[in-house]
């Protein structure tokens, strides 16, 4: 990719630069479970996820957060409601 980051697209579009936004990710297969210290937002679908303080939640190698349908992140979902991610 030429050095740059791969930017996603669709739900997980990139928030706006000085947004105070967290970018969303759809890499599954990257997932590194986190325990949030500050509660934070992230961009989602056009719209803002809030991941509480004290939350469990996972991130890709990048450090974007995973972001499932309609917003989940504990763990992200798909569409019929099943874990996007394989726990060990």
């Amino acid at each position: 990719m030429s050095g740059k980051d791969e930017a996603l697209t669709g739900l997980w579009t990139p928030p706006a630069n000085g947004s105070g936004l967290r970018a969303a990710s759809n890499k599954w297969d990257e997932a590194i479970e986190r325990v949030v210290i500050e509660s934070f937002k992230v961009a989602y679908g056009g719209g803002i996820v809030t991941i509480d303080k004290g939350s469990t939640y996972y991130e890709d190698v990048k450090g974007r957060v995973l972001i499932g349908w309609h917003g989940t992140y504990n763990p992200p979902r798909d569409m019929a409601g099943y874990s996007a991610i394989e726990k060990d």
